[in-house]
């Protein structure tokens, strides 16, 4: 085991974080009996450093996916300054500060620093908990404006779920069933994008999800991840968070991959250059959460 990595607990549940690499989550899995265990989140061997960037949970702040300004790719704008910003921002890589360390949860916390300030020029407190109780594995969050003048900024979690769930069958016994809304596209890397309208579905996991499907004003606060084979379903839910999360994000790198990943947004690709993109203003403090779950498919 990872010496590095923080272990919580709860009753049948566990679930691992690794602080020093963006607070990432390197596992979460659940006792339904003495003989089987589920594991909910596709992770590295935890006796190794990860290879790539592909499982867990990262945190994407302060914009997820690409900015892309009149300047060019990984850029936006603010206040006449050009800012040169990665890809799904710059949370998932820093070292994140432990708060408060109890069995069944971790607190942690990321503040700028000088480097972040080049890309993100603003005083901001960014906290996270994950907690294992009844409910499942809960994430909150949340953002604090630490400074004197209103920013802009998204956030969005990143789930990777393991398909299959249990030890039979395979992605192609697992599905999500996606709700009506309006689904965001681009054919320019984010520099333009459109609208359309997208009719309620059901996805097999194995179909092709890169680029992702990215819904908007669907109404729905949960999706499900439907694994016949086992009988088992997982559940990533926004439905008790403070602040909303309106767009849902799935995606996959190819239809051979054992995981999907179900994300839940504030706003679309390219936010930090739309003057709509939500802001914090001075001295607010804005809340999120998120829940995973599973339970048998009834």
């Amino acid at each position: 085991m990872n010496s590095r990595l923080v272990l919580i607990e709860h009753q049948n549940k566990r679930a691992w974080v690794y602080p020093e690499h963006g607070f990432q989550l390197y596992g979460f899995e659940e006792d339904l009996d003495k003989d089987h265990t589920v594991s909910v989140i596709y992770a590295p061997d935890q006796k190794k450093e990860p290879v790539g960037r592909r499982y867990g949970n990262p945190i994407l702040f302060p914009n997820p996916s690409p900015s892309h300004s009149q300047h060019g790719p990984d850029t936006w704008v603010w206040q006449g300054q050009v800012l040169a910003i990665p890809s799904h921002g710059f949370a998932r890589n820093m070292y994140w500060h432990v708060l408060d360390r109890r069995e069944d949860r971790v607190t942690a916390e990321l503040v700028p620093n000088t480097n972040t300030k080049l890309a993100f020029p603003f005083d901001f407190r960014l906290q996270l908990t994950y907690q294992l109780d009844t409910r499942g594995l809960v994430l909150e969050g949340r953002i604090e404006n630490t400074g004197q003048e209103a920013f802009p900024y998204a956030l969005g979690f990143h789930p990777y779920l393991n398909t299959p769930l249990g030890r039979k069958g395979g992605i192609q016994d697992c599905f999500v069933s996606l709700p009506s809304g309006v689904q965001v596209q681009s054919p320019d890397q984010w520099k333009t994008h459109s609208q359309n309208s997208f009719n309620a579905r059901q996805i097999r996991c194995d179909e092709p999800l890169n680029p992702a499907i990215l819904l908007l004003n669907s109404g729905s606060r949960q999706l499900e991840l439907e694994d016949r084979a086992n009988g088992l379903i997982t559940r990533v839910s926004v439905a008790a968070s403070e602040q909303s999360m309106g767009i849902w994000v799935v995606w996959s790198t190819s239809p051979e991959t054992p995981y999907i990943c179900l994300e839940p947004w504030t706003d679309f690709p390219n936010a930090l250059n739309r003057s709509e993109t939500r802001r914090c203003g001075q001295g607010q403090t804005h809340r999120y959460q998120m829940v995973i779950s599973v339970q048998s498919l009834k």
